[in-house]
């Protein structure tokens, strides 16, 4: 073979593989944007407060974002969203900045916001009307008890979610996202001693 054949073909070879490539990449970025979208459609999440943080991640993809997995989001835990389309709970968002974990989850008919900080988790209950405060391990499992169904650890988060229905982009969260009287959560045990006194 001829030095400008083996040339030719290089060239040809390396013109295929970058267009597969190119049109690998525009179907999965297709992929990632559709699957925004049909969950922005959701009625479980269309006027929710999961839907800002679908928004995010629908902006990001239109953008050119790359999807990022969750396992990275939750090593570095700040600057990212993700849109979680299905958990056994249904569908949720979560936002992390400065080591802070927010998620906005289904709860009952309607939906919730739960707040990880440090060692504890926060959420509000309306049955209560308190924000309430639970210790926190990233390594239990917390969406399966009661008073914190629905919210995933990070344990939880890496092996209760599936890669393909978890949409996490890079994208600047701003502190306002974490803002909520973390000062006045009451223990829930403290609570309960209070009820029934």
């Amino acid at each position: 073979m001829k030095k400008g054949e083996k040339f030719f073909l290089i060239v040809v070879g390396l013109i295929f593989f970058v267009s597969v490539a190119t049109i690998a990449y525009w179907y999965l970025a297709d992929s990632d944007r559709s699957s925004a979208e049909q969950l922005l459609m959701d009625p479980a999440v269309a006027g929710t407060s999961i839907e800002p943080g679908v928004q995010t991640v629908q902006k990001m993809l239109e953008r050119g974002r790359k999807t990022v997995p969750i396992q990275q989001v939750v090593e570095e835990k700040d600057g990212y969203v993700c849109a979680i389309t299905t958990t056994q709970y249904g569908p949720m968002s979560l936002k992390v900045k400065n080591g802070m974990i927010r998620q906005d989850i289904q709860w009952g008919s309607g939906t919730a916001t739960a707040y990880i900080l440090e060692q504890k988790v926060y959420r509000y209950s309306s049955q209560y009307g308190e924000w309430l405060v639970f210790d926190y391990d990233p390594q239990a499992e917390i969406s399966v008890k009661q008073m914190t169904r629905g919210i995933l650890s990070e344990f939880e988060l890496l092996n209760k979610t599936v890669p393909e229905n978890t949409l996490c982009v890079e994208a600047e969260v701003q502190e306002s996202e974490f803002e909520f009287p973390a000062d006045k959560a009451v223990d829930i045990m403290s609570l309960l001693n209070q009820v029934i006194q």
